[in-house]
């Protein structure tokens, strides 16, 4: 299957015809009964990576941290008829309250789904990956995650395959244990510089092939995640400077895996948020924040109403911040060189922050909060619809619907 290439004019108009086609048939995969326990988890995730790797496209894969993003996420990748992965860190797990209440939201939102979405656990620690292991509906033989992701990039390279091991060894016991088949374990190589969640990197170490391919080897990772340049969090290039990537480095990955495992193991790219300075200067300048309630906060404080204290802890939302991450013209670049997962989390937050501060600016008396929520969802739509689209994933689903069904896979 030939999949055509993009340029950035070409990209509304593109997302717009398959939202139009998408609203006027919606094609859907096998539904999984509760008994079912075939061809729902690794085996699904698998084959959708296999699909990526024949059209050379990457997934998104976005970050929710509450059910307005969850329902961004979805209502996106629907609109650009793309595949694609939802994910929740350890930190929106804290944030929300736990495993069962984010695993939750997560699937009510693929409910509403028209394409075929992984449920991810990203960034997982090993307490974590256990209990997502262990998320299973009650009564019924349906995981609440297709994959998990163990984060032991941090430790040295026999300390990351133990840890590894020991999560994938634990999902294939309790997996037979239970009749079920076991989750995708995606694992990291190399470290990520910046800091995701609780987990801080000062410096980045680059994946190195021959580790790569030891790595597969010993661990059976069914996915990797490299260290090739990008990095955690929303600042990735100091100002002025353009974030590259060494594709040559990923080449030599992808070969040297394979010649050694015989595996054609699917490429993860981490800390990919574009972090576009634009968003960050919309959700942080004056034009946002200069809105009436704050006018007369600050005309309070100079009559002597409030405290100085209290206006300079205004300061870090009336500083412009400069984003500056990996442009989305290089998804584009990093699917036609193999990567097949691109995650992507501040971008999601950033969009869905600048939208609800526009609205509430635009509407200082507003009480109520789904106005709100309404612009945030639509601006994480509209973002996920476009960085799918930049990632060649964009109008796959129908194509690879078909082929799950044709092979008997079934969705939960």
């Amino acid at each position: 299957m030939k999949v055509g290439s993009f340029t950035p004019t070409s990209i509304q108009s593109t997302v717009k015809r398959n939202e139009n086609q998408q609203n006027q048939t919606a094609v859907k995969l096998n539904p999984a009964k509760a008994d079912s326990v075939s061809f729902t988890s690794r085996t699904l995730v698998k084959e959708v990576f296999k699909f990526a790797q024949e059209c050379r496209a990457a997934y998104g894969a976005f970050n929710a941290v509450d059910s307005n993003t969850a329902i961004g996420i979805i209502r996106g990748l629907n609109r650009a008829q793309a595949p694609g992965f939802i994910q929740a860190s350890k930190g929106a797990i804290e944030h929300q309250g736990g495993m069962d209440m984010v695993s939750g939201i997560m699937m009510e939102a693929c409910k509403m789904a028209k394409v075929p979405v992984i449920r991810h656990l990203d960034h997982g620690d090993f307490d974590a990956c256990i209990q997502a292991i262990e998320s299973v509906v009650p009564g019924q033989k349906i995981r609440k995650f297709h994959s998990v992701m163990i984060d032991a990039s941090h430790h040295n390279f026999d300390e990351n395959v133990r840890i590894v091991k020991a999560v994938a060894d634990y999902n294939e016991k309790f997996a037979k244990k239970r009749g079920l088949e076991p989750l995708a374990i995606e694992a990291e190589l190399g470290k990520v510089a910046g800091k995701e969640d609780n987990i801080v990197c000062k410096e980045a170490l680059y994946t190195d092939p021959k580790e790569a391919a030891e790595f597969v080897k010993l661990t059976g990772c069914d996915s990797l995640a490299v260290s090739i340049g990008t990095k955690h969090g929303p600042v990735k290039a100091a100002p002025g400077q353009i974030l590259t990537l060494d594709f040559d480095r990923l080449r030599n990955i992808k070969t040297v895996v394979k010649t050694e495992t015989g595996i054609d193991i699917p490429v993860v790219l981490h800390g990919a948020s574009s972090s576009p300075q634009e968003l960050y200067m919309e959700m942080n300048s004056n034009k946002v924040v200069q809105t009436k309630v704050l006018e007369n906060f600050i005309e309070a404080a100079k009559n002597g109403k409030l405290t100085e204290e209290l206006i300079n802890s205004l300061n870090p939302f009336m500083k412009p911040a400069i984003g500056n991450g990996v442009p989305e013209l290089t998804f584009t670049e990093s699917a036609l060189h193999g990567i097949n997962k691109i995650n992507i989390a501040n971008d999601i937050v950033g969009e869905a922050m600048a939208a609800r501060k526009k609205a509430l600016a635009m509407s200082p008396t507003e009480n109520d909060i789904r106005k709100s929520d309404k612009a945030s969802m639509e601006a994480i739509a509209e973002a996920v619809a476009r960085k799918a689209t930049m990632a060649r994933s964009n109008g796959l689903a129908p194509v690879l619907i078909e082929r799950l069904n044709s092979k008997g896979f079934k969705y939960q």
